[in-house]
C-alpha cells in the first residue's frame, strides 16, 4: 500500500495488493486494484501473472486464458509462472491436453499443490496410474494432504471450480 502511495508506476504494488485481496476471498476489491495495475503495466510480466491468476481464482477463464497467453507471447523464455497459469486454467477450460502441455512445461519441483492438480488432469486423461504418482509427490512434500485440505485451502470464488479439480483426483482414484 506505502508503494502505491508513493506512486508506483510499474502496477506491480497494484498487481501484489489486488493478488492479496484475490486470496482472502475480496473480488470486487481485487478487481479494482487488478484493473489499475493492468493500465499501470499492460506489459508488466508481473503484473500479468498476479492478474491472470486473479482472474482464474475469480472464475474469469477466458481472461486468464487471454492473459496467460499473451504471457507467453511476451516471454520467449515462456517463464515457469506462465505455464503454471496456462495449466490450472486450461484445466478448468477442459483442454486437459493443452494443460497437461503445460504442466510439463512448468517443470514444478517443490508445489505440492500442483501435484495434485497435475493429478486432478491425469484423471481426467484417464491415466490413473501417472495422476497416483503425481498425488504421491504431493504427500511427499505435505504428508496426510487430503481432498478436504484441497478443497478448505482452495483460493477459487465459484464451488464448480473446486469441484472441477475434486472431480479430476476422484477420477485419478483418490479419495478421502
Amino acid at each position: 500500500m506505502k508503494a502505491i502511495e508513493l506512486g508506483d508506476a510499474s502496477g506491480i504494488a497494484e498487481a501484489v495488493v489486488a493478488a492479496l485481496h484475490a486470496w482472502k476471498r475480496n473480488f470486487e476489491v481485487a478487481e479494482t486494484h487488478w484493473k489499475r495495475a493492468l493500465a499501470l503495466g499492460p506489459t508488466t510480466p508481473n503484473v500479468l501473472v498476479w492478474v491472470g491468476y486473479i482472474c482464474l481464482w475469480s472464475g474469469q477463464l477466458a481472461e486468464a486464458r487471454e492473459i496467460g497467453e499473451r504471457l507467453r507471447r511476451l516471454s520467449p523464455l515462456e517463464h515457469r509462472d506462465v505455464h503454471e497459469l496456462l495449466a490450472f486454467t486450461y484445466y478448468l477450460l477442459g483442454e486437459y491436453e493443452a494443460s497437461l502441455d503445460s504442466f510439463r512445461r512448468w517443470d514444478n519441483n517443490n508445489y505440492d499443490r500442483g501435484f495434485a492438480n497435475l493429478a486432478a488432469c491425469l484423471g481426467q486423461l484417464g491415466r490413473a496410474e501417472e495422476a497416483r504418482l503425481a498425488w504421491g509427490r504431493c504427500l511427499e512434500r505435505k504428508p496426510g494432504f487430503t481432498l478436504g485440505d484441497y478443497k478448505r485451502g482452495s483460493p477459487y470464488r465459484r464451488q464448480e471450480d473446486v469441484e472441477h479439480w475434486l472431480d479430476g483426483l476422484r477420477k485419478a482414484g483418490i479419495a478421502d
